[in-house]
């Protein structure tokens, strides 16, 4: 039988801050694209200007709901809904994997 070696305490931090800072990216892509093919809609449409869309990728308001409820029902790919909460767990995740390689013996 093979014996199952144990990771040690920096080894098992170093891994699970790497897993993190992908998982973290990953989502953080994901929220902006989420985002982006919602309001290049409402942009387009001239519900909102682009700084005001752009506000809306971290923070839920009355007006971003407002403009995304004007969409069109034609959007190509029937998205007309976007919520920052993706945008946020990945930041998180990526502040968590920061957090934890600094407390890793070698970032001493």
């Amino acid at each position: 039988m093979r014996q199952l070696s144990l990771m040690s305490g920096s080894q098992f931090r170093a891994t699970l801050s790497g897993t993190a800072a992908i998982l973290g990216s990953v989502m953080l892509v994901t929220a902006l694209a989420w985002w982006w093919l919602v309001f290049r809609e409402v942009v387009a449409s001239d519900y909102l200007d682009i700084p005001a869309s752009i506000g809306c990728a971290g923070l839920s308001s009355t007006v971003c709901d407002l403009a995304m409820s004007l969409c069109r029902s034609d959007h190509p790919l029937d998205i007309r809904w976007y919520s920052p909460i993706l945008l946020w767990a990945g930041m998180a995740l990526l502040f968590s994997s920061m957090f934890l390689a600094s407390r890793s013996p070698e970032a001493r």
